[in-house]
């Protein structure tokens, strides 16, 4: 909820108001208001759109400068640790973000997004084929397949 009139906050949470954003406000605050509605809310229509599937699964959110950019999972290829930061490369474009890798491990579905080496998770739904320790993905891309990911990955791909 977002007002310019603070004299109505204890009133908002009669109304189960996940937070209280007072005008004028900055993006980190605004940000960090939007991170509570997963916690708060697993029922409501941002988790659930009717089909069983979280809605919060189906796109991710990166943020860019003073952006929250939306990016639909299904255009996602791969996603690569590189030091201080992760590149999420889609169809189209890639996209930094300064979550580390562990976060998108965490916060993707979990079988449809794997991670097979200590850099990389990738969309299952984009392999081409393995060969050896390499995992190839639509548009000839080649990944490594860590020894470490080798098991786990291959158990999810039933072989």
């Amino acid at each position: 909820l977002t007002t310019a009139f603070s004299e109505y906050a204890l009133e908002s949470y009669e109304y189960d108001v996940v937070d209280y954003l007072l005008k004028p406000f900055s993006f980190e605050r605004f940000v960090q208001a939007v991170s509570r509605v997963p916690q708060a809310r697993p029922s409501n229509n941002l988790t659930d759109n009717g089909g069983g599937k979280s809605y919060l699964q189906e796109v991710i959110f990166v943020k860019s400068g003073y952006e929250l950019i939306k990016i639909d999972t299904s255009d996602i290829y791969y996603i690569q640790s590189d030091s201080d930061y992760t590149e999420i490369v889609t169809s189209e474009k890639k996209y930094l973000s300064q979550e580390p890798l562990r976060h998108w491990e965490d916060h993707m579905e979990q079988n449809k997004f794997v991670r097979i080496h200590k850099s990389f998770i990738i969309n299952i739904t984009k392999i081409d084929k393995i060969i050896g320790n390499q995992v190839y993905l639509h548009k000839k891309i080649a990944l490594p397949l860590g020894r470490a990911y080798k098991e786990n990955f291959m158990k999810l791909l039933l072989i």
